[in-house]
């Protein structure tokens, strides 16, 4: 009798691998294209002055962090400028004096807020 348990423990074990594996490789799959999305997204919705900054964005997925999870990275190759647009700043010129400020546009957040909805939502945002 002791046998027979170890062989269904042993298939039992064996069966949740594979289907924890499988749901793995789904999840990653998904984040991936969820975070090419928000690339396609952020480069059609970003300002476009001389469309060095829109078509600077990127992303990378870390699978060092597979314990936790998948973690997809979407970043711009000008990051000092993202906070910037984003958050709006000041207007001053080199002696310091203040014009005025120049407002956010909000459009990360909102690229953001959309894609992961739709990649909670369980669609792999494509």
């Amino acid at each position: 009798m002791s046998r027979v348990s170890n062989d269904i423990e042993r298939e039992i074990a064996a069966a949740m691998r594979d289907c924890i594996g499988e749901n793995e490789a789904v999840l990653e799959q998904s984040a991936a294209a969820a975070g090419k999305e928000a690339v396609k997204r952020l480069k059609a919705e970003s300002r476009k002055r001389s469309g060095k900054y829109a078509k600077g964005w990127t992303s990378t997925v870390d699978h060092a962090s597979l314990e936790q999870g998948v973690e997809v990275t979407v970043h711009n190759k000008q990051y000092q400028l993202t906070h910037l647009l984003e958050k709006g700043h000041k207007v001053k010129n080199q002696t310091g004096k203040t014009y005025g400020v120049a407002p956010g546009d909000g459009v990360i957040a909102a690229v953001a807020e959309e894609v992961g909805r739709e990649f909670a939502a369980g669609g792999d945002a494509t």
